[in-house]
């Protein structure tokens, strides 16, 4: 964060002619200093803030493109800095006040949920354009689940072994990248009916 308000998600408005994906990469190179790639989505969040206006916020969890790549060290305009922390060092900031301590729990929840809880982010293929129906992201889990012949379990659509930072946005600014064989993420079948012949 900037203006010493203490430590945050890399966070920001959408641009015009931007897609929420494309502001999320755009926000974590600004405020962290590291190219990622989305892994999924955490939340998509609406609120009304007044009678005619309303706020829309997607959190979504990400890698670094480069595993290697070290977070932003020299303040300018964006942020701060940047840095790995583990959830006990998170834990510990939630009690202290910013600059050095957490601008809100949020980090920290974002961080038990995906660390500690072990849970999961919904496939990127979920936020997609207005359109007729699934995008492509969606079809293509739906054909993969028929292939493997689980029609009642949902639709598997990401598995295996996944690295994510633990703060939920852009996968910085929380701690450091937490590998783990999780369950697969499923779309229930009702989601999508029964195909039929």
């Amino acid at each position: 964060e900037s203006r010493r308000r203490g430590w945050w998600l890399p966070a920001g408005h959408v641009d015009r002619g931007q897609t929420f994906p494309q502001a999320a990469v755009r926000e974590a190179l600004e405020e962290a200093g590291i190219d990622v790639r989305l892994t999924g989505v955490l939340a998509v969040e609406h609120s009304l803030v007044a009678p005619d206006e309303a706020r829309m916020r997607v959190v979504f969890s990400a890698v670094p493109a480069d595993p290697n790549a070290l977070p932003k060290s020299e303040p300018d305009e964006e942020s701060d800095g940047a840095a790995w922390l583990s959830l006990d060092e998170l834990e510990s900031m939630a009690r202290q006040p910013p600059p050095e301590g957490l601008r809100g729990r949020e980090l920290l929840e974002w961080s038990r949920f995906l660390l500690r809880d072990g849970g999961r982010a919904a496939p990127l293929g979920l936020l997609q354009e207005e359109g007729d129906g699934p995008g492509p992201m969606l079809r293509s889990a739906w054909r993969q689940q028929l292939q493997h012949g689980d029609q009642d379990a949902g639709v598997e659509a990401t598995a295996g072994n996944r690295c994510q930072g633990s703060d939920g946005g852009a996968g910085l600014g929380g701690a450091r990248p937490a590998c783990a064989r999780q369950p697969p993420f499923r779309l229930p079948p009702a989601l999508f009916g029964r195909p039929t012949n």
